[in-house]
């Protein structure tokens, strides 16, 4: 596959939520049982905020834990109010 292409599908969307952005990625590409796509969106768009990879062990297991379940085609996210926030989209129940 190529590279670019998969770049391109997997850099975060502007202002998605980590939560809809591991639903997004977690669909087409799967966990690897590490954090790489969450560290991959803090990198991009929460780069201050260091807990966000306290909380879980793995990207799936971050994703389930805020209420969520793998199957399916994800949703489009609908979008933080502030840029940097790590606080999920409405879509996600509180």
């Amino acid at each position: 596959m190529n590279a670019e292409l998969v770049e391109s599908w997997t850099t975060p969307l502007p202002r998605e939520c980590l939560r809809c952005y591991l639903a997004r990625v977690l669909h087409d590409h799967g966990c690897d049982h590490s954090l790489r796509w969450t560290t991959r969106w803090r990198a991009s768009c929460a780069p201050s905020v260091a807990a966000v990879l306290r909380h879980a062990r793995c990207d799936c297991a971050l994703l389930a834990a805020g209420g969520a379940s793998r199957g399916g085609t994800p949703a489009p996210c609908a979008g933080v109010t502030r840029l940097g926030s790590t606080r999920p989209c409405r879509r996600w129940p509180p």
